[in-house]
């Protein structure tokens, strides 16, 4: 998660920003997904749907929300990439084709698919948008064509490494999973403190998203998951840019600068980025969070209830001249038993001390001085 590498932390990656491709974990895919909509109830409901479905439709073209989420692919395989023109003339062509009988088969297939779905209703309706489904199958195939083509020209004419010009979908092809989105709502949402630590990491990384694709990257030899750009690129845009694009202050960009500067001629992922960037900013985030943390596990430590061991340990029988406590072979760690036992003692040493305290204490009769106030056991 990209975002979870600005604030110090490490999880996976299960979804991403469809606009910048960004990589999210699963707590932050439940911050920004919307929550689930339920049946209003009562009028203050229905306003609120009212309200929230304006607002939905006002930001239809807003191609920078973010809540328009998209599974992220484990790999990219690639298997149809396009080496030279004849390649993607060929493809393009084949898969111009396949879209055209495709079309064809929206005759059929557009309104059985509502019909199963919504009964005599839904067959009608299907009847009504198979003409624009089909146009829509057409386009997409004469789309791919030219994509092809281009590709081809890219990749065999001018010695490029793409996988895709137009066409984003030879990128991501995920399957669905129903386990993942079950986990997804099932995912609290953070709140407080937490919410806005991650807000502004987020608002943070695509900033950095931004300034890492003015570098133009390109997919590495052989790899078309994830694409690179030279680090003496990104640390060029990093002392240009850095201040006004990111919010990096004099020292975090200096430092930043010299993490990227390690790297040479290499080339740097956006996650090996983000990584350089979190290690830069790291006094944002990192001792914030660990002084919560600490509070936390001592917090806990203090609730917790004692072991097994730590109830039943016995001190060590004395030694008979010296009077120490003796120690086996080798028995490095009896003084931090003993210091163990003597702050916790054993459940046997708790009911001999109560034993031992109901004998000796004894009614006390009190008795007056003669000629004073006070009374002297």
């Amino acid at each position: 998660c990209n975002v979870s590498q600005l604030i110090g932390e490490t999880t996976i990656a299960r979804y991403r920003l469809k606009w910048n491709t960004v990589k999210v974990s699963m707590e932050v895919a439940a911050m920004l997904s919307p929550p689930p909509v339920q049946r209003p109830s009562t009028w203050v409901d229905y306003v609120v749907l009212l309200i929230t479905t304006f607002s939905s439709v006002i930001n239809i073209c807003n191609r920078k929300r973010l809540d328009r989420l998209a599974r992220h692919a484990v790999t990219t395989y690639a298997l149809g990439r396009v080496q030279t023109y004849l390649q993607g003339a060929g493809s393009g062509t084949g898969t111009f084709f396949v879209a055209i009988f495709r079309g064809i088969f929206e005759v059929y297939y557009r309104p059985d698919w509502f019909a199963r779905r919504y009964g005599a209703f839904g067959c009608l309706f299907g009847l009504a948008v198979m003409p624009f489904a089909i146009v829509f199958v057409v386009l997409k195939g004469l789309l791919q064509l030219f994509d092809k083509c281009f590709l081809g020209c890219a990749n065999g004419c001018c010695h490029k490494d793409k996988l895709y010009v137009i066409d984003q979908s030879a990128r991501y092809s995920v399957y669905p999973a129903p386990s993942i989105e079950e986990e997804l709502l099932r995912t609290p949402r953070p709140t407080g403190a937490r919410e806005m630590k991650l807000r502004k990491a987020i608002r943070m990384a695509n900033n950095a998203r931004a300034l890492y694709n003015e570098c133009d990257p390109a997919f590495p030899k052989h790899h078309w998951h994830f694409t690179v750009v030279p680090a003496r690129e990104l640390w060029r845009h990093v002392g240009n840019y850095g201040t006004k694009s990111m919010g990096l202050s004099r020292g975090e960009k200096q430092k930043l600068i010299s993490l990227l500067r390690r790297e040479q001629e290499n080339a740097i992922s956006f996650s090996k980025f983000c990584l350089y960037i979190g290690e830069a900013i790291k006094a944002r985030y990192v001792e914030g969070s660990t002084t919560d943390d600490l509070r936390t596990s001592y917090q806990a430590s203090r609730d917790r209830n004692p072991t097994f061991e730590e109830i039943y340990a016995l001190e060590p029988e004395p030694d008979e001249e010296t009077g120490a406590p003796q120690k086996g072979e080798n028995d490095e760690a009896a003084p931090l038993r003993q210091r163990r036992v003597s702050k916790r003692p054993s459940i046997m040493q708790k009911i001999n001390d109560s034993h031992s305290a109901k004998n000796f204490i004894k009614p006390v009769k009190l008795e007056r001085d003669e000629g004073s106030d006070t009374f002297d056991a």
